[in-house]
């Protein structure tokens, strides 16, 4: 079973599954006026978004996760800080 992929939502499962997406997919249509060049078939949008955007959708997703690690740590760090008996306020 092959994998495929809407070029106007970014949808992706099995070839077939998608091919019928994209007859009723808004943002397909919208593509396929605007830039049919671009409006792939569910194969062949798999196959250029795996060479070309997968790795930087990953590396995108990877720094939201450590952005986040870090606002929780922040926010743990605070909630858990010691006041300094010695310390005037």
């Amino acid at each position: 079973m092959s994998r495929g992929r809407c070029s106007g939502c970014g949808e992706s499962g099995s070839s077939q599954a998608v091919a019928a997406h994209t007859a009723a997919c808004p943002g397909f249509a919208v593509l396929y006026r605007e830039h049919p060049e671009r409006a792939l078939a569910p194969e062949a949008e798999y196959l250029r978004w795996r060479q070309q955007d997968r790795a930087g959708e990953q590396a995108a997703r990877v720094a939201g996760k450590v952005s986040s690690t870090d606002t929780r740590r922040a926010v743990m760090a605070e909630r858990f800080r010691t006041r300094d008996i010695l310390e005037e306020d």
